[in-house]
Parts: C-alpha cells; structure tokens; sequence
C-alpha cells in the first residue's frame, strides 16, 4: 500500500481519470444548478424568494405582530434569506469541490485553496452571467457573500477537522448569525 508524506493511504492518488472526474460530477451538477438558478428572470427570481420568505415571516408576524411594520420586516427577512442561499450555495460548492480534491491531491491545504479559488471565480462568473439576464444585474457585493461562504464551509471544515474545535467553529457559526442580523 503506498502511502503520501503525512503517512496516510495514498490509493487514491492511483485512481483512474475516469474514476476522478466521476468524483467531482456532483460539483458540476452543483455549478450547473447555481447557473439554472442564476438564469432566472428578475420576477422569477423574486417569485422564488417570495414562495420561501412569506411563510417565515407569517410565522414571525403571529409571534412578534409586526402590524404596520410588516413590509420593512418582509423585505429584510427577504434580504437575510437571499443572502443565505448566495452563502449556502458556495459553501456547498466548495465542499464539493474540496472533498474530491482531498481524496486526489491528499494534501489538504492544496484542496482548501483550489476549492476557495474555484468557487470564488465561479462566483464571479456567475454574477457577470446574471448582468445579461433580464431583470437581474451582477454585483460585487454578491461575489463576496458568495466566497464568504466558500471561505465559511473551509473554515468550518478545517475545524471540524480537529475534534476539539467543533465546538469553536459552531460558536463562530453563531457569532456569525448575530452579526448578520444585527446589521440587518
């Protein structure tokens, strides 16, 4: 059995190229959905968001009663949900990207990068796709909530990766979530 320089199994690093681009095929399907999604016409786009929001903020509504108030609080659970997908929808992108890297390369820090550098060009790609959607516009703002969430999810799982720093990487979660809708 070959081993790498960290000492553990290095079998993956004989695997086929056809075994290894079998492995990153859930990336691609991934990247293909977020393209889908980005497709989208504006009111499409907005219909979605409104489909997800309204039953939240009904929900809300019953236990806070936002009466007058209730289209500043719809808007801004809109603007929190919306901005979770952008961030979930890398996070998972990466993820995708770094576990089949992993297996490949073996060295992790190799698969961290090219995993946060792939996810943040597809961002970026991404937004200058939405620019020749109707009623959608590209932004840059958006490119960064995307690779916030590619960064977020290496984060999370160069941390999880320690056992002992579960519980940090859940607290940096939190910390995160309350930052979020503070400045909301």
């Amino acid at each position: 059995m070959a081993f790498n320089e960290d000492g553990k199994n290095n079998k993956m690093h004989k695997a086929t190229p056809v075994v290894r681009w079998i492995m990153f095929l859930p990336a691609v399907i991934w990247m293909i959905f977020i393209f889908y999604m980005s497709a989208q016409t504006g009111g499409e786009s907005g219909s979605l968001s409104e489909r997800i929001t309204r039953p939240v903020i009904d929900l809300l509504d019953h236990i806070f009663n936002y009466g007058e108030h209730y289209a500043v609080a719809f808007d801004r659970m809109e603007f929190i949900i919306r901005k979770c997908a952008h961030m979930t929808e890398y996070a998972i992108l990466f993820l995708l990207i770094f576990f089949p890297l992993k297996k490949c390369a073996g060295v992790s820090w190799k698969a961290y990068m090219v995993g946060m550098i792939i996810a943040v060009i597809y961002a970026g790609s991404d937004e200058v796709h939405q620019y020749f959607v109707e009623g959608r516009h590209g932004c840059i703002s958006d490119v960064l909530i995307d690779s916030a969430g590619a960064v977020t999810a290496a984060v999370l799982t160069a941390l999880a990766s320690n056992k002992k720093t579960i519980l940090a990487a859940v607290c940096i979660v939190l910390c995160g979530v309350t930052g979020v809708l503070i400045y909301v």
